[in-house]
Parts: structure tokens; C-alpha cells; sequence
């Protein structure tokens, strides 16, 4: 396994910017040149990150989708993973545009598809804007009595500054503060500083033993939906390194076989999050660009396939 190690911006300081999803640490992927490799090997390198339990949780996942992927190309390759910390999505960007990546997996925003080239297919079926509501385990009756949008407004939710979500929340008019960490809004959350705290259905499972320690529980009746997406990002200068990620997506679609490693992966978070028993809110997205594949419904999770 290859270290990696980034110096923070100023001496004696780690700032806290906020941090990718609890899925989108571990879907950073570092891709070697294409052009360069003496052995005509694409060496292919992505991030584990060993100091975080739930982010690493996510890396078998994000492995085996990078493997499908290039598995369906005829391209020669070899998988190399890489330990990093925990970066912002804003300075994986600009390692990004400085070749210090050749492809992330990032949250999708029409900033992010005008900078860099997004294979638009998303790794999780868009099951990142299916949300649960994480809340003080003593509110649980009072959220049973919240059925609507419009009731929804008159509380308060805690997202990570600068996440894709405070964009959505906010159009629909709804009131967000924010946080640099996902453990900061815990402790928001417990204070009463914020009143929920939505998590997709794919990750909330996987933290609830920091909630549970901070008397936090997932709600039992609600669940916000909107459509949302995370791509695989790559360089403008790579051109052929997308078209190589595509056709892997491509053929893996046409087969079946990335939705049958979508299935295995989520099947447990799916049957939890009890969709037919939920009050579903909908939401829309403002941040989509007119480009996002709404309208192939392979790409999208739906419950009835729960």
C-alpha cells in the first residue's frame, strides 16, 4: 500500500473544511498516466482511509465497482490502493486540475461538470437522496406529528458546509445550518442546536453507534427524496481515460452485473429503511444540470425494488 501524505495549508493547522460524504472520501481514485506505464499496464491507485472506520466500511464497495468497470474493458490494469487523509472536496478538486489525480468520485454540481469531465453514470443509483432523518431519540413522538413540507420548515437541519444537500434543503425552504464534520453535527444535534440531521439510506446505518452514544436515533416516519448523484470525475486532459471509464459502465449496465453489485452491497440498508412504511417528502434538486441521465431508469434506485 502506497502513503500518502498531504501537508495542511499552514503550520501547526488542519483545517476544517468540510469534508467529502461518508461515501465520496473513499471514492477518491488516483489513475495513473495512461501514456507512460513502460509495461502498457494502466495503473490504477484509489484511497483507503484506515483512520476512519465508516469511510473504510464503504471501500469494498467502491473497489469492486472500479474492478467491474475496467473488468469490461480490454484495457491491461492493476489496482493499487492508496492511504490518504481525509480531504475536502474543494482541495480534491484542485489536486485534481494539478494532475496529482487523474479520476475522484465526487458529488455532482454543475461547478464540478463545467470544470471537469463527469462519467455520468451514478454509483449509487442516486440512493444518496433517499434520506433518513437522524434526531434526539426523546423527539420521537413530536416527529410523528410531521407529515409535510411545510411542517418540516418550521425545524432546523445540520449539513457539512459547502454539501450539494444545503443547496436542495434551501430551495425547498428549509432551514440548514451548517458544520464542518459529520461529528460536529451529532453534537449539534444532541444540544439542540439543530432538530434533525438527514443521512442518505446507504450510510446512516453505519454510524448509528456514534449517534447511539450521543442519545441520537433515526426517525421511524419520514424520508426526504430527491434526485442526486455521485459521478466518477476525470481531468479535461484525459479525455481517453473517461471513454475507457465509460464503456466499462456501459457494458456492466447492459449485462446487469453493476446493478446485481449495487444489490449485494445495499440489500441490508434497503430492507431497513422500511420505504413502504415511510412518509416520503419529495424534493427537487436545482443543482441538476439539464445533462444528468433522469430518464434511464437503470441508473436509478427505486423502492419497489426494495
Amino acid at each position: 500500500m502506497v502513503d500518502i501524505k498531504i501537508a495542511s495549508t499552514r503550520a501547526g493547522h488542519h483545517p476544517l473544511k468540510p469534508y467529502l460524504s461518508a461515501v465520496s472520501l473513499l471514492l477518491i481514485l488516483i489513475v495513473a498516466p495512461l501514456v507512460g506505464a513502460r509495461d502498457g499496464t494502466l495503473k490504477v491507485k484509489f484511497p483507503t482511509a484506515p483512520s476512519d472506520a465508516i469511510y473504510k466500511s464503504h471501500g469494498s464497495y467502491h473497489r469492486k465497482v472500479l474492478e467491474l468497470v475496467l473488468s469490461k474493458t480490454d484495457v491491461d490494469y492493476s489496482i493499487i490502493p492508496v492511504s490518504v487523509p481525509v480531504l475536502p472536496a474543494t482541495r480534491v478538486v484542485r489536486y485534481l486540475d494539478a494532475n496529482l489525480f487523474n479520476v475522484v468520485v465526487l458529488h455532482t454540481d454543475p461547478h464540478k461538470e463545467a470544470q471537469l469531465i463527469p462519467i455520468r453514470v451514478p454509483m449509487y443509483r442516486g440512493l444518496s437522496g433517499w434520506r433518513l432523518l437522524f434526531i434526539q431519540k426523546q423527539q420521537q413522538e413530536f416527529f410523528k406529528n410531521i407529515n409535510n413540507l411545510e411542517q418540516l420548515k418550521t425545524l432546523t437541519a445540520g449539513q457539512g458546509i459547502e454539501w450539494p444537500d444545503i443547496a436542495v434543503l434551501r430551495s425547498a425552504g428549509l432551514s440548514v445550518v451548517t458544520a464542518p464534520h459529520r461529528d460536529n453535527l451529532f453534537k449539534m444535534l444532541n444540544h439542540g442546536r439543530i432538530d434533525y440531521f438527514p443521512r442518505g439510506v446507504f450510510e446512516i446505518w453505519n454510524e448509528t453507534e456514534f449517534a447511539e452514544a450521543e442519545n441520537i436515533v433515526i426517525e421511524s416516519n419520514l424520508m426526504l427524496h430527491y434526485p442526486t448523484a455521485f459521478y466518477m470525475f476525470v481531468s479535461k486532459s484525459e479525455p481517453e481515460l473517461a471513454e475507457i471509464l465509460e464503456k466499462g459502465f456501459a457494458a456492466a449496465l447492459n449485462d446487469g452485473s453493476f446493478i446485481s453489485i449495487f444489490l449485494d452491497q445495499f440489500a441490508d440498508p434497503i430492507k431497513r429503511a422500511n420505504f413502504k412504511q415511510r412518509n416520503i417528502i419529495e424534493l427537487d434538486n436545482p443543482t441538476l444540470t439539464p445533462e444528468t441521465p433522469l430518464n434511464d431508469k437503470r441508473l436509478w434506485f427505486r423502492p419497489k425494488e426494495s
